[in-house]
């Protein structure tokens, strides 16, 4: 059957057929030299038309190089009721927000910003094309695309600036074992779109952080969240889905000069790596290279925050999730079991180690268009993501209480 097939007699189905989803996204974000920077893990359920998102933030700003204290988010959205809710456990109050939006870690576009939004930006060209290389993930062989935009940032009476956002994405195919998780997904996203009229997924929110990026760039964030809404439609095209991405913020360095484009980012390697050491010119001082944040301290602050959650709310799910590995591993049993967060927690310490090294010295010459090397000739981005799905390689059923406000909370203002 083909993909679009299924996914047709998968939207048809009624919802109480759907076994639902259990996964997790886990997101590093940084500057090039690593000054400012967000580490999230997000513990995802979807059932039908809702879905609710426990995410755990920390950044990282430049003040004194130290991670901010976790931040929490419970997200529970509807689409039937067209509700985003806003849970807070610690105080047993809740807020509604906007469908259109999601939230993510708020605050670090304001650190970004370079003035005033009071540039114009035009999507000159997109490009999308297949990549040597595959990866195993979801215990599936998955194929490397890029999709490059190229834009235009002017202002009136000055000199145009070239900017471009580059895609390095790693897509898992409809079929197999995948067919149904994926299908289930893209339903979700399709549905969620199709009510905020919008292009992005709650996940891409995070995928592509367009306030922090808009900010540096002096555009309406609105404008860019267009132009990113056009590119990320251009991933549809694809008969498969992204379940890993590279997301690499450009801009040009010399707004007095005619614009030029850089080369487009090389996306990480997954093996474990040493971090990245100074690079160095001939005959002139240690240049630091796009150096990837050490967030192994944050990353259990993150854990113990979870921990916490728990206790407040319950546990996240029933079953417990697939190890994260190069190898395919047993379905996962459909018992009730109530220890779920040791396994969530333990999935991510090989993508952790993974994030880290990225970018390590030692890398292929082939790859000559990598940050580290595009910064000796004095070319980064301002501004890179990456995002990687785990645990969608089986449907997990989905408690009824894990996607509704508890009994006995109350309704607040948002904050």
């Amino acid at each position: 059957m083909r993909a679009s097939a299924l996914l047709c007699a998968l939207l048809l189905a009624p919802a109480s057929a759907r076994a639902g989803l259990v996964f997790m996204q886990v997101s590093q974000a940084q500057t090039s030299r690593g000054e400012d920077g967000m580490f999230g893990k997000s513990w995802v359920e979807v059932s039908g038309g809702r879905m609710r998102i426990v995410s755990g933030y920390a950044r990282r700003l430049d003040v004194d190089g130290d991670a901010e204290d976790p931040q929490r988010l419970i997200q529970i959205v509807d689409l039937a009721r067209r509700e985003r809710i806003l849970v807070y456990p610690e105080t047993k109050t809740f807020s509604k927000a906007s469908l259109e939006t999601f939230d993510y870690a708020e605050g670090l576009e304001n650190k970004l910003k370079r003035g005033a939004p009071d540039r114009r930006l035009e999507l000159k060209g997109l490009k999308l094309q297949k990549m040597p290389g595959v990866r195993r993930l979801l215990e599936a062989d998955c194929e490397r695309y890029r999709l490059s935009a190229e834009l235009l940032l002017s202002t009136p009476g000055g000199p145009g600036v070239a900017a471009q956002l580059n895609l390095d994405v790693w897509v898992a195919p409809i079929s197999g074992h995948l067919s149904q998780t994926l299908l289930e997904l893209i339903s979700f996203e399709n549905a969620y779109r199709g009510a905020t009229g919008g292009a992005l997924s709650p996940l891409d929110h995070e995928r592509y952080q367009v306030r922090e990026a808009a900010a540096y760039l002096q555009v309406p964030a609105a404008e860019l969240q267009r132009v990113v809404g056009e590119v990320r439609s251009r991933l549809r095209d694809l008969p498969s889905y992204p379940v890993a991405l590279s997301v690499g913020w450009w801009r040009d360095a010399s707004e007095g000069e005619a614009p030029r484009l850089p080369k487009a980012v090389e996306a990480p390697v997954l093996k474990p790596q040493a971090p990245v050491p100074p690079l160095s010119r001939k005959g002139g001082k240690p240049k630091p290279a796009f150096r990837p944040i050490d967030w192994r301290r944050s990353e259990k602050d993150i854990n113990t925050m979870y921990e916490r959650t728990r206790s407040q709310w319950g546990d996240f799910a029933f079953g417990p999730l697939p190890k994260v590995s190069e190898t395919p591993s047993p379905a996962p049993s459909r018992t009730p079991e109530r220890s779920v967060y040791p396994a969530f927690r333990d999935d991510l310490q090989r993508a952790l180690v993974v994030l880290l090294g990225q970018l390590a010295e030692g890398e292929p010459a082939r790859q000559a268009s990598s940050p580290a090397q595009a910064e000796e000739a004095g070319r980064t981005p301002f501004y890179q993501i990456y995002t990687q799905l785990h645990g969608l390689e089986a449907a997990r059923p989905v408690s009824e209480g894990d996607l509704a406000v508890p009994a006995g909370y109350t309704e607040k203002p948002p904050r």
